[in-house]
């Protein structure tokens, strides 16, 4: 089975479930194992714990998660998540 880490970022709790829920499906339906949920809710950069974690899956439940893509570049390069697949979970997956 394929290993996921959820990553999901909001302001209040309800949106941070909402995504959760939505990414569990997903994981689900796709035949992801998830070994972690991890969860932003203020400034605080929980996507520096990505980089931690040996798993090349991440799935968000919507690109908005992860900022602008100019935004999301910069902390690729600076968390260093090179070779980290992200995927998301509203989009269909083509085998």
């Amino acid at each position: 089975m394929k290993q996921a880490i959820i990553y999901a970022r909001a302001r209040n709790s309800n949106t941070l479930k909402d995504q959760i829920t939505v990414c569990k499906l997903f994981a689900t339906r796709n035949g992801f194992q998830i070994i972690r949920v991890i969860c932003q809710t203020g400034s605080f950069p929980s996507v520096r714990k990505l980089t931690r974690i040996p798993i090349d899956n991440i799935i968000i439940a919507s690109p908005s998660v992860l900022g602008s893509p100019a935004y999301f570049l910069l902390r690729r390069t600076k968390f260093n998540l090179e070779g980290k697949r992200i995927i998301i979970a509203t989009k269909e997956v083509s085998a």
